[in-house]
């Protein structure tokens, strides 16, 4: 039996591709004999557990001593500071390959991959992952590469592929400045698993409900009178958009942990300190205002008292 979608609890567990042979230690013979047991336990209505037994593709294996191993072209130089790997990408039904790659320095990079359940290349690839060679002949275009996945899929539902990966930070770096060299915006991005599945639902929800009443949105001039009135009892609106508002599209990419960098933190402003002299010319200029202060005051007095004499 094979797994085409998981669902609730089985998320996580088993994936896409994944041939049950057996439940509960029972080989399975059809879909019948596995809705069989499924009903033998939930009507016990005592908790139970489930042990499935499958067959999982292997997706990547490490290519040991890659200097001389046959699976690498012999035209392709080796470097320090990476990983050789030998991928598998399987087709099902209801799947896609998901992959989006760019070329550069003679190298095919994964630039990114799709997230739904139903993407092979997220399986595979990480982002930043060479494509060296697919099915034994190596690549150096993006077209040669692209063609050469799509055929062996199309013919042979089936292709291996040589994947060079960073591990070193001399070499992480090499390819974190491959993935941002000339990087452009594509024209017409394909579309996540999981918004087509829910444009799916939509439509369906749509076509199942019955043509709902439309309303006029044209003003009655003839009865300008309770448009407003009604306008006065609704109140404004919630919601209100101004109109310089623009909008702006946020796209985001899988995401490589070896990719990742440190963020330094923000810098610390701190508050300069006055001095202890600074306090001691302030305190002393205010102790001459004030003595000056008291001897106009004691000149006034003394010219008061002249003119009382007089």
């Amino acid at each position: 039996m094979l797994v085409l979608g998981v669902y609730g609890n089985a998320a996580g567990k088993l994936d896409l591709g994944d041939w049950v042979i057996a439940l509960n230690n029972k080989v399975l013979t059809s879909k019948q004999h596995y809705y069989r047991i499924i009903r033998e336990q939930l009507q016990r209505k005592v908790p139970y557990t489930l042990k499935y037994t499958v067959y999982r593709t292997v997706k990547t294996l490490v290519i040991d001593n890659a200097a001389s191993s046959p699976l690498i072209p012999q035209a392709m130089e080796l470097q320090s500071g990476y990983q050789y790997l030998v991928g598998y990408i399987t087709m099902y039904p209801g799947s896609s390959l998901g992959v989006n790659i760019k070329a550069y320095n003679y190298r095919v990079f994964v630039t990114g991959t799709d997230n739904g359940f139903q993407s092979l290349g997220m399986r595979t690839f990480l982002v930043g992952d060479a494509i060296l060679a697919v099915d034994g002949e190596p690549q150096t275009t993006v077209a040669g590469a692209s063609s050469q996945i799509i055929q062996a899929l199309t013919k042979r539902k089936y292709v291996s592929v040589v994947i060079e990966r960073a591990q070193s930070a001399t070499a992480i770096g090499r390819v974190r400045q491959a993935l941002l060299a000339e990087k452009t915006r594509e024209k017409d991005p394909r579309m996540p698993d999981d918004a087509v599945q829910i444009c799916r639902d939509e439509v369906k929800r749509r076509r199942c409900e019955p043509e709902p009443s439309l309303t006029s949105i044209y003003v009655d001039n003839t009865n300008t009178f309770s448009v407003v009135f009604k306008r006065m009892l609704k109140g404004p609106k919630s919601v209100k958009m101004a109109l310089n508002s623009l909008e702006s599209t946020i796209g985001m990419n899988p995401i490589n942990p070896i990719l990742l960098q440190h963020v330094t933190p923000p810098p610390i402003v701190q508050q300069p300190q006055r001095s202890s002299s600074s306090n001691s010319c302030a305190s002393s200029s205010l102790r001459q205002c004030s003595s000056a202060a008291s001897a106009s005051r004691k000149s006034i007095r003394r010219l008061l008292a002249g003119n009382k004499k007089r």
